[in-house]
């Protein structure tokens, strides 16, 4: 059986995801490039006796970029065996596919050029002659539409065509180009050495020949301005080349009015708050019914069962696998339908066209404080839920980026962790709720700004690089496409996140079940009690249940009211099947009305602690808020972090939060407590 190696290679959102989803229909692999977290998209199809290994290459806009996407895609063309490159390019934009067309061709590999959404340029007036450009470039280019399935088979006969040939690409030059390139002597000649051998040099570097007595000049001129002239010379070819095959007509481009409005001067960043609150009711409220249903089937149905099932067994052992095993697998999977909605929306934005422009929107705030605009998603997702805000942070343009600002989502105050405020602020703060609440989120983001700031500085995350975002067309994403996407990342998630998570929760039960089965006389207790000394300072160190809560949180937020309140275990009970089953589908069912239409899900009303009396009980409430929303994330955050941008970056992470909520919290209860005695 013969193998072949086929590259796909463009722009960024020019479609590639697109083609092999079609050409694989959406059965790829997804994971990280070695070293990096681009992602990498892989397929193999066995076709007529063949297999065709497909990579899907990280969109670049030259193969001599600094950047990860590319230096992967110039690294995989050059050192490894490919048989065929599948150029990707945007016929409303070709000018500029052409460019990367004209370095990947010089490599002297076979390639197909391959105009996707042609239907698209047709209405907005654009015509291409594609035999002669095809002629022109010597290359094979077809005009085909990743949306009609009647062109997958004609896409594969080109491959099956091209694939494994040898070929040799002669030079693009003749007569034509040289009044092209007469035209630009006028804007280079100030930087040539000699004006009689201006002419000479020029056209020496732009046919790439030696010329007598200007080899030394020419050598100096094109040290001096490598990338310039190199994009010189394919910008006077490709303006020859598309003055005679591209044709526009006049008229208004196609979707101007709805940028008109959506970028509009006083319009956009309104109708911007307005589009991330649907997003966020989308995300978050569409897949809540959904986690709720899997805790209540675990806690009222699947333990209980269990309990049932092993009653002849020690207590320890049916605590330690209801508890310790079942509850936590139950709270990894109850992230799946967060995990899933989230994955589903933002490749639907990234898709459809409008993530850019928020970017766009977004880039001149955050700039201010060294951040990038697309950040600015990630930090608003990270105060629904930390992870989703993770792993949206891979979206940024370069490694540094993406690493500061998975360090800064941490920082925002997620949901989890309101039931914690809410429970606080019903003891300590009645009357005041919202001002508190509102408070603390104002924190989160003043020190998320602040480290952003401070952190720029480094190495590590300095990034001098200008930013540049392209406002790609907008487009109408296949849902069937979306759907596989967010399967596949929910799977990702699910092998990455269930045994270091599951590990983390059993090791943490553990401590707070033995020796006696008693919280209060665990070993946890015992350690909180002796580090109660340690948080003193913060002022809620008299409080060892406070303090005990604290290591509970690293799991989830939510189990520090668990241990505030302890809950007793779910009773055994004899299996009713015949009677549960019809409870459960009506659940269901339920739910899934729920998450369709976006209902309130129901929050019971929290209980009340006296953990202090007197005047000083509400400042130390609000230093261990303070500290709750500063201090280490949960076990799932890091996994994403450790997953996504390796170890180090997660123990910096654990390092700095651990770090700020302790001063954080000091400079609060110690400043304030000067007025208040």
């Amino acid at each position: 059986m013969k193998h072949y190696t086929i590259a796909l290679a463009g722009n960024p959102n020019v479609g590639k995801s697109a083609w092999i989803n079609l050409l694989a229909h959406a059965d790829f692999k997804v994971g990280n490039w070695p070293g990096v977290t681009v992602e990498k998209k892989e397929a193999r199809i066995y076709r007529h006796g063949c297999c065709y290994h497909l990579i899907d290459l990280p969109g670049t806009y030259s193969l001599q970029e600094t950047r990860d996407e590319g230096r992967i895609t110039a690294c995989f063309l050059q050192e490894n065996q490919v048989d065929l490159i599948l150029n990707i390019c945007d016929p409303q934009r070709l000018k500029r596919s052409l460019r990367l067309s004209m370095q990947l061709r010089e490599l002297q590999l076979p390639m197909v050029i391959v105009c996707g959404f042609y239907d698209r340029a047709h209405r907005a007036g654009i015509r291409i002659d594609c035999d002669q450009l095809s002629s022109a470039l010597g290359l094979p280019v077809c005009f085909l539409s990743a949306h009609q399935r009647s062109h997958r088979e004609v896409l594969w006969q080109l491959i099956e065509d091209h694939c494994g040939q040898t070929c040799t690409y002669a030079p693009i030059y003749g007569r034509v180009l040289e009044r092209t390139l007469q035209d630009l002597l006028v804007q280079i000649a100030p930087r040539l050495p000699e004006e009689r051998s201006r002419n000479a040099a020029v056209y020496a570097f732009f046919r790439k020949e030696p010329v007598a007595g200007t080899g030394e000049r020419l050598k100096r001129w094109q040290e001096a301005y490598p990338m310039e002239a190199m994009w010189m010379r394919y910008d006077a070819l490709l303006d020859v080349l598309l003055a005679r095959t591209v044709h526009r007509e006049r008229g208004r481009p196609v979707y101007t009015l709805l940028d008109r409005i959506l970028l509009h001067p006083l319009l956009a960043y309104p109708l911007c708050i307005l589009f991330f609150c649907w997003f966020l009711q989308m995300v978050f409220r569409g897949s809540t019914p959904w986690s709720d249903y899997i805790q209540m089937v675990a806690s009222d149905y699947l333990i209980p069962y269990l309990r049932y099932g092993m009653r002849s067994l020690p207590p320890a052992i049916v605590d330690f696998l209801t508890q310790g095993v079942v509850s936590g697998l139950a709270g990894v999977i109850s992230f799946v339908p967060l995990m899933g909605t989230l994955y589903f929306w933002i490749a639907f934005l990234e898709e459809s066209g409008y993530y850019a422009r928020i970017a766009f929107l977004t880039d001149r705030i955050m700039s201010y404080f060294h951040l990038s605009g697309k950040a600015f998603l990630a930090m608003l997702l990270g105060c629904g839920c930390n992870v989703p805000g993770i792993i949206a942070s891979r979206s940024l343009e370069t490694q540094k980026q993406r690493m500061l600002t998975a360090v800064l989502v941490p920082f925002m105050s997620c949901s989890a962790r309101l039931p914690v405020y809410l429970l606080f602020c019903a003891s300590f703060f009645k009357g005041k709720e919202a001002m508190v609440v509102a408070s603390l989120y104002g924190i989160g983001l003043f020190i998320a700004f602040l480290a952003a700031f401070l952190l720029s500085r480094l190495q590590l995350f300095r990034e001098d690089a200008i930013q540049v975002y392209e406002l790609p067309p907008y487009r109408l994403p296949s849902f069937k496409v979306l759907g596989k996407c967010a399967a596949s990342e929910c799977a990702a998630y699910l092998k990455k996140a269930c045994s270091v998570v599951l590990m983390v929760m059993m090791v943490l039960w553990c401590f707070s079940y033995f020796p006696n089965g008693e919280r209060s006389q665990s070993y946890l207790a015992s350690a909180a009690r002796e580090a109660a000394v340690i948080f003193e300072p913060l002022g809620f160190g008299d409080s060892w249940e406070c303090v005990a809560s604290l290591p509970g949180g690293i799991i989830a937020k939510e189990s520090i009211i668990g241990f505030l309140h302890q809950q007793p275990s779910a009773a055994a009970r004899r299996p009713q099947l015949q009677q549960d089953l019809p409870v459960l589908i009506e659940e269901a069912l339920h739910s899934a009305k729920a998450a369709f239409l976006l209902e309130e899900v129901d929050v019971r009303e929290p209980q009340t602690l006296t953990l202090w009396q007197g005047r000083s009980a509400p400042l130390k409430a609000y230093s261990f808020l303070v500290f709750v929303l500063l201090s280490i994330p949960c076990v799932m955050t890091l996994t994403a972090i450790a997953s996504l941008y390796g170890r180090k970056l997660a123990v910096l992470c654990v390092v700095l939060m651990s770090v700020i909520p302790y001063v954080t919290a000091w400079l609060i209860y110690q400043g304030i407590g000067l007025f208040i005695g």
